[in-house]
């Protein structure tokens, strides 16, 4: 089995592999529960389908929980940042916007129209983010925003948070994680 992602794997490729008689699974994922449904169709594939019904289902509740837990009106401007060379972000209404408006996050890139947009510093700075989300995977150079402390409410109130990675940037059942860390 292949799992593929359509926007993110070469169709030519793919192609190759089918008239292999390989299965190619297709994820797609756009919101926090399209995270579930890709468990459960997963889960088909594999000897014990239930354990997938049964992670899907706990993925749920916990997305449950954590809405009650964390619902807030009080909005807050952040920026997310992906990657540092180029400066790589999260736009628009996605599975990891999601995450950030758990906690009343508001993207300052939402209405970009590239799902995942290359931005420049200048950008950024003229959306004056409250909050600066990053990681360690999307910045080496931790000065990279220093110079810029006077220019960004998010710098000059020391609000610039690093993220795990692992559970941030990637659609499993460990995005709760990332929830609750945010």
């Amino acid at each position: 089995l292949v799992i593929a992602w359509p926007a993110g794997n070469p169709a030519k490729e793919l192609e190759k592999l089918k008239q292999f008689g390989v299965p190619i699974y297709y994820s797609t994922t756009g919101t926090l529960e399209d995270i579930a449904n890709n468990i459960e169709q997963l889960s088909q594939y594999s000897d014990d389908p239930s354990k997938g019904q049964k992670a899907a289902r706990d993925f749920r509740e916990g997305l449950t929980a954590l809405k009650a837990k964390y619902n807030t009106t009080e909005k807050v401007r952040y920026f997310y940042q992906l990657s540092e060379k180029p400066i790589i972000t999260v736009a628009g209404k996605n599975w990891p916007s999601e995450v950030f408006n758990f906690c009343g996050g508001e993207n300052v890139f939402a209405n970009t129209a590239a799902p995942y947009p290359q931005v420049s510093i200048e950008q950024v700075i003229t959306r004056q983010p409250e909050v600066l989300f990053t990681s360690r995977h999307a910045m080496s150079d931790d000065g990279m925003w220093a110079q810029w402390k006077n220019e960004l409410p998010a710098l000059r109130n020391n609000h610039v948070w690093s993220l795990n990675s692992d559970w941030i940037n990637r659609p499993t059942p460990r995005t709760l994680n990332a929830i609750i860390e945010v």
